[in-house]
């Protein structure tokens, strides 16, 4: 747990990311994330992704480091973001008014999931964007499974989402429901030729990711960036046991840093339980709507 402070961009990123930007401040109270492994994939990557004089919006936009970023990277950008988590889409707009970088961006207030407003009265219009970002759960587990194994905590969706959501997901037995059901909508606001860049373990197997891109119309898979990362040895990797015990293809773990021994979910649990280091791919895919 971190204390309730505001950082310099350039402590809490390494420097490949804020080389060149200049100096910005980012506030982050004790109940937000600070960025680490997993953000600085997407960072790297949205870095390599030629947004300059787009129109991009963020889902899931946190306490704005990213939309920050974003600003920082392309010329001409205009930004819309939002969050399941109203007080969220307030602190990131509070971060880009204390660095004095609001100016042509967009909050869209009240609680959003995905592209679909949450709150009373009449939604405001997201309007067409040439491009979508986001960094979202890819772990599938019911509310029940997680007070089941003692893990349920009151924040449970900025790391899980519930499959029955989406029943209709093809993917939800790969994890990957959520992203799908965000592909489904994105395709209502971006023209042809329009990007989405998600941030992606390759826990799934690559094959079913690009599977998912391709069945909403997007190609030109490629990755923008991709890392190695070290399984947290405090998260347990039973929802996706559970989807291997309920016939899903076996998830992708490595026993090793170089990705030689590649492992399954269960086999990557016992050695979490044995305190031994597992990793997976990270990648930041984007693609194309056809």
């Amino acid at each position: 747990m971190h204390t309730d402070r505001t950082y310099a961009l350039a402590d809490l990123l390494p420097p490949h990311i804020v080389d060149g930007l200049g100096e910005y401040s980012l506030h982050v109270p004790e109940w937000a994330f600070l960025p680490d492994a997993w953000n600085f994939t997407l960072y790297q990557g949205l870095r390599n992704a030629r947004l300059e004089n787009s129109d991009v919006l963020e889902v899931g936009c946190g306490t704005g480091i990213t939309l920050l970023l974003l600003h920082a990277y392309f010329a001409g950008i205009r930004l819309t973001y939002a969050d399941i988590v109203p007080q969220c889409t307030e602190l990131a707009q509070a971060n880009l008014q204390e660095n004095r970088q609001e100016n042509g961006h967009r909050a869209l207030h009240g609680s959003w999931n995905l592209l679909r407003f949450l709150g009373n009265g009449i939604a405001p219009e997201i309007g067409p964007q040439d491009a979508v970002v986001a960094c979202i759960p890819q772990v599938a587990v019911t509310e029940a499974q997680l007070q089941e194994w003692g893990r349920w905590i009151p924040d449970w969706r900025a790391h899980y989402y519930d499959p029955g959501d989406f029943p209709d997901a093809s993917f939800n037995n790969r994890g990957l429901g959520l992203n799908e059901e965000l592909l489904r909508q994105a395709r209502e606001i971006l023209p042809r030729g329009g990007r989405i860049i998600l941030n992606l373990a390759h826990r799934p197997g690559p094959e079913h990711i690009i599977a998912m891109f391709r069945t909403y119309g997007f190609t030109a898979v490629q990755a923008l960036s991709t890392s190695m990362i070290r399984q947290h040895a405090s998260t347990s990797l039973r929802p996706f046991m559970a989807l291997e015990d309920a016939g899903a293809p076996d998830f992708v773990f490595y026993e090793d840093e170089t990705g030689h021994r590649p492992i399954s979910a269960h086999a990557a649990e016992r050695r979490r339980l044995a305190k031994e280091p597992i990793y997976h791919k990270l990648s930041a895919f984007q693609a194309k709507l056809s």
